[in-house]
């Protein structure tokens, strides 16, 4: 796809899909955030990427120590802390539907704890990576990969369990939008990539 067809499809989402007014919520001086990691997944991510050296999370206390499970309790610690929008990470890292239901739920109770309180919640969404999960589950997503110029599939981080997925590729875009879905029927009230 060359920078003209992008940008003409970039021109007709924007005229399907126009950008609303920004809420007065959101305005300075009156957004109150908070970023809270956790879920099914998050305990997950070492049984599912490995533990290998010089990963992220080496740095941090074992996932179980510094993630926190999606609870009415977490949501009544940020009401407290009159935070008014919740940034959920891990709500899908393209490991597939399956390994990832147990998180969409989890997400989607969650978010109803936060609305319960006045709390909007944003979930986070990986558009870069494609797990050996999500290849096992949906065998053509092996043909969603980015590859390199040698042909070989473009590994995303050091280890290759995950690669990179291929933005221009219509599978891959259609999973995304399935995906994408799933953020609509958990009642996110918005999503980062």
């Amino acid at each position: 796809m060359d920078s003209r067809s992008f940008n003409h499809n970039l021109a007709q989402v924007r005229q399907e899909y126009p950008i609303p007014p920004v809420p007065d919520w959101t305005r300075s001086g009156k957004l109150r955030i908070a970023a809270v990691y956790g879920g099914y997944l998050s305990r997950r991510l070492v049984d599912l990427v490995g533990d290998y050296p010089g990963l992220w999370y080496e740095s941090l206390l074992p996932p179980t120590e510094t993630m926190v499970d999606y609870t009415p309790e977490v949501a009544d610690m940020l009401q407290e802390a009159r935070v008014n929008l919740v940034v959920m990470g891990y709500f899908s890292k393209n490991f597939g539907f399956k390994v990832e239901r147990p998180q969409y739920e989890q997400c989607a109770r969650f978010i109803y704890e936060c609305h319960q309180r006045d709390i909007r919640a944003m979930v986070y969404i990986s558009f870069a990576n494609i797990h050996k999960t999500l290849i096992e589950e949906m065998p053509e997503a092996a043909t969603w990969v980015q590859r390199n110029a040698d042909g070989t599939p473009k590994a995303y981080g050091p280890h290759g369990e995950r690669l990179h997925g291929c933005y221009n590729n219509p599978g891959w875009f259609e999973y995304q939008k399935k995906v994408a879905i799933n953020v609509v029927q958990s009642g996110a009230d918005g999503v980062f990539i």
